[in-house]
Formats: structure tokens, sequence, C-alpha cells
């Protein structure tokens, strides 16, 4: 039975500490410079269905998250429908940001978006 001795080169493991301690620098440093703004909208929605002999509505509650810089959103809706926990996600691009006046003249921000073809 042949064993190999285990012997450990201290050189080795003083290289590994160096290298260590530079990329856990660089990978808190690297968020801090790359800058993104991102918008969040807490809200809720009502949806009406119609159809099948039937119609109900459905109230739910929303967060969008809207990237300023590039005007993609990502929308995630959830409810309780007849006691089931529901959610549903889903992404968008080419928006846009509108300042709209409403009732009493009250500021509000819309998030705009002209519809594709595959919409």
């Amino acid at each position: 039975m042949h064993g190999k001795a285990c012997v450990k080169n201290p050189n080795l493991i003083t290289m590994k500490k160096p290298i260590f301690v530079l990329l856990l620098i660089a990978g808190l440093l690297v968020p801090t410079l790359a800058t993104a703004q991102l918008i969040v909208f807490k809200g809720s929605s009502s949806d009406a269905y119609v159809g099948e002999n039937r119609s109900w509505r459905i109230a739910s509650k929303m967060i969008v998250v809207v990237d300023y810089s590039t005007g993609n959103f990502g929308r995630i809706d959830y409810t309780t429908i007849y006691g089931s926990r529901r959610y549903s996600t889903a992404t968008y691009t080419n928006s846009h940001l509108v300042q709209v006046t409403g009732p009493n003249g009250k500021a509000y921000t819309a998030v705009t978006r002209i519809p594709t073809d595959c919409d």
C-alpha cells in the first residue's frame, strides 16, 4: 500500500490570503460603482372578468419596480382566491414615467407604455 505524504506549502497559504482579501474588497466595491436608480411603487388593482355566463371581480395588491434609466419595469401581483394565495409576475419594456394631475389638483406619477405587436 502506497501513501502520499501531505505536506503543506506555507508559501501557498500566504499567497491565497492577499488574493482572497483583494477579491473580497473588489466584490464589495463593485456594487457601489454601478449606478442604478430603481423606483418601487406599491398599490392595489382590481380586475373584472366576464365570460362563461358569469362575471367576477378580483382585487389584488401589487408591487411595481421601475428601472428609471431604461424604462423597463417588473410587476408582481398577489391575491387570495377561494382561500389559496396566487402570485403573478410580468416584465415590460419601453415604458415612460409621466406626471399627471389627478382629483383636487394632486400630482401623480403614472407608468405608461405603448403596447407592442406581441401584447
